[in-house]
């Protein structure tokens, strides 16, 4: 016993001398370490939102990405694009790829913003969280960790909506970053989707909080069993990433005159799933007592929209319609609301389209696609995701369809398209692609998803 303790002794101490002064075997431990990393934290091609591939070689994906149709000669404005992280955009990100890119209205880069996993899973395993996530074997961050939904604030910083696989519950929270890519702050606090960023720096975003195992009202005779469901809330964070306030919204709408809704869900373990949250505009007005600065909530899993009073965080109007599965339901003008519809529908054009809404009178109608639709756009399709941005003069909306990796930029209200901006990248030299993609990715450009494409304000820096 003495020796093999002994032996264990001068064992421990040669590894604290050959850690230290790099004596044999360091060399082979530091590359099987790094080996193992770079395994663990390759994303694999689901995660890396792999759509398919082109009809191009992948060295022409970034003159196709922004194409101009009829007349059009620019964009609305400037825009940026949410660049998913890992891999795309390695043109001008070759590293790790972009977490967002900004593009000039006449179609040109203004400025790419490097994704930088390391540094982000350190600020965010640093800061506060009210409940860590639960992992899964197999969890790294820089694999299983991406950007989804972005936002331009006015210096030129963006905001970042942070998303993994093999965790739970599924958002990390969201960044605030700056031009280089690198984190300000990161919120471990479960803000999701896609909020509004307001002049003075101020975001509001939805969140959720892991709440009662079940909810005050029956969902159909069954509940979430596994895992406790989770509460929207809508978080407001100010410039410098500090929590200044927070909304229960399944609360405001368990405690109205609509909470039976709730046993409409499509998931009773996230019964709202709230994907979008936007501040009407000054000239909100004409039905069920909207007024400027009442907040619209896109409630996915409802197949609703709710607006509700900002100041007494009261729920004064649940819609439901024609619409289903619904993201990214923005204000428009007066009592119309503007949004992405995934599943609806008209029997026409669609399931996915763009729906208008008219509270005063109920009528919807479909912007687009229409009759004067080309036909290549008319097949447009999302069943989960997309998201609507309307320009700042409200003369046009940018429309994400999520899944077919392309959004359109329409005019407003005839919903004729005017660009076509499609997520294209050159793959040709990642390893993280085996059998026929390995082959196809060095012949062809790769599609990617696209969670958003947003106007950039004109107070916010673009080049």
């Amino acid at each position: 016993m003495l020796w093999v303790v002994a032996a264990a002794l001068a064992a421990m101490l040669y590894g604290w001398f050959a850690a230290e002064r790099r004596w044999f075997p360091h060399a082979l431990f530091a590359d099987g370490v790094k080996t193992l990393r770079a395994v663990a934290d390759r994303p694999t091609v689901y995660r890396m939102g792999l759509l398919g591939f082109a009809g191009i070689a992948p060295g022409d994906a970034p003159a196709q990405r922004v194409r101009f149709l009829g007349d059009a000669a620019t964009l609305g404005g400037p825009v940026l694009w949410s660049g998913v992280g890992s891999y795309w955009f390695r043109d001008l990100c070759p590293r790790t790829g972009c977490a967002a890119v900004a593009y000039r209205a006449d179609g040109t880069v203004a400025h790419a913003y490097p994704w930088r996993p390391r540094e982000v899973e350190r600020a965010w395993r640093a800061a506060a969280a009210p409940r860590l996530h639960e992992f899964q074997p197999g969890y790294a961050f820089a694999a299983n960790a991406h950007p989804s939904h972005v936002l331009a604030y006015p210096n030129g910083d963006v905001s970042v909506a942070l998303k993994h696989y093999n965790a739970y519950p599924y958002p990390l929270g969201v960044a605030r970053v700056d031009r280089r890519g690198m984190p300000r702050w990161v919120r471990r606090d479960y803000s999701h989707h896609i909020g509004q960023l307001d002049t003075a720096g101020g975001l509001m975003t939805p969140a959720l909080t892991l709440g009662e195992a079940k909810l005050p009202v029956k969902l159909r005779g069954f509940g979430c069993a596994d895992k406790n469901a989770y509460w929207s809330l809508i978080n407001f964070i100010d410039g410098e990433g500090r929590l200044t306030r927070s909304m229960a919204l399944t609360r405001a709408l368990l405690d109205s005159p609509f909470a039976g809704a709730v046993n409409h869900t499509s998931n009773p373990c996230d019964p709202l799933h709230a994907n979008a949250v936007h501040r009407l505009g000054p000239d909100a007005a004409g039905a069920w007592g909207i007024a400027p600065g009442d907040i619209v909530a896109s409630l996915r899993n409802l197949s609703a929209f709710a607006v509700v009073d900002a100041d007494a965080a009261r729920l004064k109007r649940l819609v439901k319609g024609g619409f289903h599965q619904q993201h990214g339901v923005t204000h428009y003008r007066q009592a119309k609301f503007l949004m992405f519809d995934n599943l609806g529908g008209d029997g026409v054009h669609g399931p996915s389209r763009v729906l208008m809404v008219d509270l005063a009178d109920g009528r919807e109608t479909t912007v687009f696609p229409n009759v004067g639709t080309p036909a290549p756009l008319r097949g447009l399709h999302s069943d989960v995701a997309g998201h609507i941005d309307i320009s700042p003069d409200g003369n046009r909306a940018l429309v994400s369809f999520t899944r077919s990796a392309v959004a359109v930029e329409i005019a407003l209200p005839s919903g004729e398209a005017l660009a076509v901006l499609t997520s294209l990248h050159d793959v040709s030299g990642v390893a993280a692609f085996s059998g026929e993609l390995a082959k196809r990715r060095l012949e062809h450009a790769a599609k990617a998803r696209l969670y958003n494409v947003s106007y950039i304000r004109q107070s916010a820096r673009s080049d």
